[in-house]
């Protein structure tokens, strides 16, 4: 069976994240109108490469041992969100700032790869992720509609190392 025939991304239009609100001591933060394209949202390249050990035997005298472990690659991971609305209000610092508006984010080039490690754990049959690694390749944003344009654009290069 040829597994890009089950998962067809062409066949999914767009995914609609419900509004995210994120507070904490020193900030409020609520996105909206985020929407991930299908054709984006999957991966375009997938590898796995599974290292196994069993060694079993049908006398009680010798035990049986196993150890699994996978690595798992999602690379090449798009995304265009366009006219994202967004909302903060920083409350504590030097300086207490809120602003809104509307950010256009691209995450291009490579994209995004993810890379997971998962063993499993022993005796108990449960698997464990030992390790995950994220790598953005290019990301670029725009924000508009806001009250702090200059300090946007001021602030840009430091923001995207920040959440790369």
């Amino acid at each position: 069976m040829d597994i890009r025939k089950v998962i067809v991304p062409t066949r999914v239009g767009y995914v609609w994240i419900p509004r995210v609100e994120y507070t904490d001591h020193a900030l409020d933060l609520v996105i909206e109108s985020l929407a991930l394209s299908g054709r984006n949202l999957f991966p375009n390249l997938v590898t796995i490469e599974a290292h196994n050990f069993l060694k079993f035997s049908p006398y009680n005298a010798i035990q049986d041992e196993g150890r699994h472990e996978f690595n798992l690659t999602f690379s090449q991971i798009n995304a265009d969100m366009r006219d994202v609305s967004f909302c903060f209000r920083k409350k504590s610092g030097f300086s207490q700032l809120s602003d809104s508006g509307i950010a256009d984010v691209l995450l291009g080039g490579h994209g995004l790869t993810v890379t997971a490690r998962v063993a499993s754990s022993g005796k108990d049959h449960s698997s464990v992720v030992k390790d995950v690694h994220v790598k953005v390749d290019t990301l670029k944003f725009s924000i508009r509609d806001n009250k702090h344009d200059p300090l946007y654009k001021s602030l840009r290069p430091l923001a995207t190392g920040l959440v790369k």
